[in-house]
């Protein structure tokens, strides 16, 4: 398994056991708030109730359920 921190905002682990990635499971989270486009409007609005609602919401998660190879290069992920 390995646990990457990409910022103090972004963290990934991974396990990929078996070559052809069918155990694989991804995982992230990022600190809403730490959202920046190097525009202050669009940030404000993403960070809103209309996307994201940060207040509410402030870690988005995600863990993998599936990895599937569709094609060479090419892999359908789905999870929560």
């Amino acid at each position: 398994m390995k646990l990457k921190v990409i910022s103090n905002h972004l963290k990934e682990r991974s396990q990929q056991p078996k070559p052809d990635f069918a155990d694989a499971v991804i995982e992230f989270s990022a600190d809403m708030n730490s959202i920046n486009t190097d525009v202050e409007a669009r940030d404000k609005h993403l960070k809103s109730a209309d996307f994201f609602d940060a207040e509410k919401n402030p870690t988005l998660t995600f863990k993998s359920t599936s990895f599937k190879k569709e094609k060479v290069k090419k892999y359908k992920v789905t999870g929560t």
